[in-house]
């Protein structure tokens, strides 16, 4: 889950998101255009960020 409020589930979401900007909104948020082979370089680099260690380390998990 992505966003402060988990409303996007994939890092292709994600994407979609920053790529069209919502209606109404600033015109310094043009948004961007990617071909499909910078897209999935772009999904495999945001892929090689995710520390699994990190995430399984049960010292490190919520108390709650």
């Amino acid at each position: 889950p992505y966003f402060h409020d988990g409303r996007a589930a994939t890092l292709d979401a994600v994407i979609d998101h920053y790529a069209r900007p919502p209606a109404g909104a600033s015109p310094l948020l043009a948004g961007f255009m990617l071909t499909a082979d910078e897209r999935a370089d772009l999904l495999a680099f945001l892929g090689t960020l995710t520390d699994e260690t990190f995430i399984a380390n049960a010292a490190l998990a919520s108390p709650w």
